[in-house]
């Protein structure tokens, strides 16, 4: 995650700022930017490790969630919190690839978050819908194509992005090049919006991936 950070922001794409921390020594000294802060692992994926109390206003409450991961064996990535929606935009692998609709994360956590138990469908609170702007649609996916100049090849991928408050700004989280196919999964939600059942996504992305090692 804080390796894509530094990639995108080389290709010019907006991230939230970000420190990560191996060791509770290391947490002395706070990050460069103010609270709330995010605490999060540094690697995983469908928000493990991520909880309500994941967001916290104060350097001590982030701490306190820092030390938990640590005591997993899990390096920590602390980025600055921001009252959120996640937006994620699936990508299949062509040439050129086919940037689906963006899919707006809604969750009914505080402060939008998307938890680890929401993501494996042990908790609800949590619905997925196309963004409906068309306009802040076609401006995400005009990032995730300056993406694409750096991440290849792939068969499908999908991009993460926290939309602010006011709606009128975006930061890329991550990327993912071997996300979740199941037919209630973001990929498959997005494909079939645009008329692609979920037996001929799949179809393609194994055809194109056969195709793409020959």
């Amino acid at each position: 995650k804080y390796l894509t950070k530094i990639m995108a922001e080389s290709l010019g794409i907006e991230v939230l700022a970000g420190k990560v921390y191996r060791s509770m020594e290391e947490t002395d000294t706070p990050p460069h930017f103010p609270g709330p802060y995010f605490v999060k692992p540094r690697f995983g994926a469908a928000s493990e490790g991520v909880t309500p109390d994941s967001l916290q206003d104060e350097w001590t409450g982030a701490r306190e969630q820092i030390a938990l991961l640590l005591e997993q064996g899990k390096e920590c990535l602390v980025e600055q919190g921001i009252v959120r929606t996640d937006i994620t935009v699936p990508v299949l692998g062509g040439a050129p690839p086919f940037v689906l609709p963006c899919m707006e994360e809604i969750s009914e956590e505080s402060h939008g978050i998307s938890t680890f138990l929401q993501k494996r469908l042990f908790e609800k609170k949590r619905q997925r819908i196309v963004l409906e702007d068309m306009d802040l649609c076609s401006s995400i996916q005009e990032e995730v194509r300056k993406l694409l100049t750096a991440v290849k090849p792939f068969d499908y991928m999908r991009a993460d992005f926290r939309l602010n408050e006011a709606r009128d700004r975006f930061y890329l989280l991550e990327f993912n090049i071997c996300c979740n196919l199941g037919s209630y999964a973001a990929v498959s939600q997005a494909a079939d919006y645009v008329g692609i059942p979920h037996a001929s996504l799949i179809e393609h992305i194994v055809g194109y991936s056969l195709h793409r090692q020959t």
